[in-house]
C-alpha cells in the first residue's frame, strides 16, 4: 500500500529528472572568429560528453594519434559568466547551481568554450570521458559505503553492475539504469533502512565584481553522512538535515511564492508569527 506508493513516487521523479534537459548555447572562442553551438544536454549528463559534438560542429580538431593511442590535442574547459565549470559536477546540478531563474523561465544557458589556457588552479585535470567514470564511481561506492556503514563484500557494489550504471548513463538507457538502482538502494538484510544518508548540499550565493550584473556562485560544498533516524528511532526528515547542518536557528519550508522556495530563520518566523496574533487580537 503505502510503500508501493512511495516507491512509485520516487521512479516517477527519478524518469522526470533523467527525461529533463537544460537548453545550452556553448560560445566557442576561436583564433580568429568565435563560433556559435545550441544544444540540449540531459541533466544528468556531464559537459564533456557533448565535447565531440561541439568539435565536429565547429570544426576543431580534439583528437590526435600519439603513440598508438588517442589523446586531446586542445584542453577544452568551459566558463560561465567568467566562472569555470566543473566538469565532473552534471550538468543539471551546475545549472540549478549557477543560472538559477527567479521568475522561473527557462532559457538557454550562455556558456563560453575555451581551447587554451585550462584553469589548473580552478579545474581538476581532464583527459577522457575516463575521469569522468572514475569520478561517477567512485561517489557511487562512497555512497554504498555509507548506506552500509561497514565494507561488506557480499553488499558491496559489483564491478558488472558498476558497469551497466555507467554505460546506462552513457547511452541513455533508462531502463538498465533502474535495475542497477534499485540493486543500490535496496537495504541491508534483517533491515527496513541504511545505517546512514549520504547527501552533498550545494551552498550558492549572489555574486557581484565590480560593476557587473550579480550572478550566482556555488560557495560551499558539504559532503557528509547524516543518520536516518534518531537515537530513539524516530525517522529524521529533511528539516533534521538543515538543521543539523546550519543550526537550530534555520527552519526551511517548501511551501512556494510562485516558482520560489524560501528558507527562513527562526527569529524571522517568530516575528512574524507575532505580528499575526498582533493583528488577530486588534481585530
Amino acid at each position: 500500500g503505502r510503500h508501493r506508493n512511495v516507491d512509485k513516487m520516487d521512479e516517477d521523479v527519478d524518469k522526470a529528472i533523467w527525461d529533463s534537459y537544460v537548453p545550452v548555447h556553448f560560445v566557442v572562442l576561436g583564433e580568429k572568429e568565435n563560433n556559435d553551438c545550441h544544444m540540449l544536454l540531459k541533466r544528468t549528463s556531464y559537459f564533456p560528453f557533448a565535447f565531440d559534438q561541439i568539435a565536429q560542429s565547429c570544426n576543431i580538431k580534439l583528437y590526435e594519434a600519439e603513440k598508438e593511442t588517442v589523446v586531446l590535442s586542445v584542453q577544452l574547459w568551459l566558463e560561465a559568466n567568467d566562472i569555470p565549470l566543473k566538469w565532473h559536477l552534471p550538468v543539471g546540478v551546475l545549472y540549478d547551481c549557477l543560472e538559477f531563474d527567479e521568475e522561473g523561465g527557462v532559457k538557454p544557458w550562455v556558456v563560453t568554450l575555451h581551447q587554451k589556457d585550462y584553469p589548473t588552479k580552478k579545474l581538476l585535470q581532464y583527459n577522457n570521458l575516463g575521469d569522468i567514470e572514475h569520478h561517477f564511481l567512485s561517489r557511487i561506492k562512497e555512497a554504498s559505503f555509507i548506506k552500509r556503514g561497514e565494507l561488506d563484500r557480499r553488499n558491496a557494489v559489483d564491478v558488472l553492475s558498476l558497469k551497466k550504471i555507467w554505460d546506462a548513463l552513457i547511452h541513455d538507457r533508462y531502463e538498465e539504469y533502474e535495475v542497477v538502482k534499485k540493486k543500490l538502494m535496496s537495504p541491508q538484510k534483517h533491515s527496513n533502512h541504511f545505517a546512514s544518508f549520504p547527501f552533498c548540499l550545494y551552498v550558492c550565493k549572489r555574486q557581484q565584481v565590480d560593476d557587473k550584473p550579480s550572478h550566482w556562485t556555488i560557495a560551499d560544498l558539504l559532503r557528509k553522512k547524516f543518520d536516518v533516524q534518531s537515537s530513539s528511532g524516530i525517522p529524521l526528515t529533511l528539516i533534521d538535515l538543515l538543521r543539523d547542518v546550519f543550526g537550530e536557528k534555520y527552519t526551511y519550508t517548501n511551501v512556494q511564492e510562485g516558482p520560489k522556495a524560501t528558507a527562513i530563520s527562526q527569529e524571522e518566523k517568530d516575528q512574524t508569527e507575532g505580528k499575526q496574533k498582533a493583528e488577530e487580537t486588534t481585530t
